[in-house]
């Protein structure tokens, strides 16, 4: 019954309805401690690396896998600031939360290939078996599982893990340079997740949120709003935490709904 609902009331009103339930959910949780000495304070400038032939390059490489924008799958837009973000940190450690139909995987993947540093590795992890004859990549009729993505893209050092990703975060003894943070999205996951993010990050190392919408305020004009990951960081920093995070605003290129606006924000110290 509640998904009938949900799926006839406008977005407008569903956003509603999910902001006050967060907030409910959020303000009983128990208080986080934000460790955030290790974290970058500057956003790096992507935007003006010249990767314009090279883009052209991983978009050729791309186009016979057919990653498309599947259901819940990262906007093209997106899916080149995250290139082009990974481009400009060349980090050589990154962990993705949400592997979904692995379009950002496989994007962070390719920054890692292209930037040649040293053993490079990705972990990407997502609470189902993103990869099984189940997994989204079937359900929705992508050609490839995720792995069977990178694998086509020569990137051998992905690893995938299937695990909530809160207890991932807090048994994991690697580090990291980049963490993308995008499986789920209500307020108290994120809100658990950034801080268990923290402690796994490498010096000077970046965070990336995605579906980060500002005063919980539509980005788009189909007027849907995506509240927890807003609410969680602001309930972060009322409690104290020294972070921000920094929306990338308008990009140099499309997204989507004929728009170039992105829902991807960066947290960073201060």
């Amino acid at each position: 019954m509640k998904a009938i609902v949900r799926r006839i009331l406008p977005a407008s009103l569903l956003s509603v309805v999910d902001l006050r339930s967060e907030m409910k959910s959020l303000a009983a949780m128990q208080r986080q401690n934000v460790e955030a000495t290790r974290l970058r304070r500057r956003l790096p400038e992507f935007r003006a690396l010249d990767l314009a032939p090279e883009w052209d390059a991983v978009t050729q490489e791309l186009e016979p896998l057919a990653i498309g924008d599947k259901s819940g799958a990262v906007n093209p837009g997106d899916r080149r600031a995250i290139y082009y973000l990974a481009r400009a940190l060349k980090p050589r450690t990154i962990l993705e939360v949400g592997t979904h139909l692995g379009a950002s995987t496989s994007m962070l993947a390719l920054a890692l290939r292209n930037s040649q540093v040293p053993s490079p590795r990705l972990v990407t992890v997502d609470i189902a078996d993103v990869n099984g004859p189940r997994g989204a990549w079937a359900r929705l009729g992508n050609k490839y599982s995720p792995k069977a993505l990178v694998g086509a893209l020569e990137c051998d050092f992905v690893d995938f893990v299937v695990s909530p990703s809160i207890d991932f975060l807090r048994q994991c003894v690697s580090r990291f340079d980049l963490i993308f943070l995008d499986g789920g999205h209500e307020a108290l996951t994120v809100y658990q997740e950034v801080p268990a993010a923290l402690k796994v990050l490498n010096q000077d190392g970046l965070i990336l949120l995605h579906d980060f919408y500002p005063n919980c305020e539509p980005l788009w004009s189909d007027g849907m709003v995506v509240p927890g990951p807003w609410l969680a960081i602001e309930r972060l920093r009322k409690d104290g935490g020294p972070i921000r995070a920094e929306p990338l605003g308008a990009l140099p290129w499309t997204t989507k709904r004929d728009s170039n606006v992105t829902s991807l924000a960066c947290l960073l110290a201060g």
